[in-house]
């Protein structure tokens, strides 16, 4: 119920960006968490990725009742 509506919010910044920080990462994977929501969501890794790194991410798409969001890291 919390992540649904989690994910409602972030579904109205869709085309907008979010702040996320870098709060685990390893070869195939790093997790981030929105700063705004405290949501985690794992994203694809960069060599630049470290801990604590503050990133900046377009929400491409949000799909609440499949629990999904896809989010882009803009450079």
């Amino acid at each position: 119920s919390d992540e649904y509506w989690t994910l409602k919010h972030l579904e109205k910044n869709k085309g907008g960006t979010v702040e996320e920080v870098v709060v685990f990462k390893d070869r195939r994977r790093v997790e981030v968490e929105l700063s705004e929501t405290l949501y985690s969501v794992s994203i694809a890794p960069r060599p630049d990725h470290e801990l604590g790194q503050r990133l900046r991410l377009l929400v491409e798409s949000v799909n609440p009742r499949a629990a999904s969001i896809h989010l882009r890291q803009i450079d």
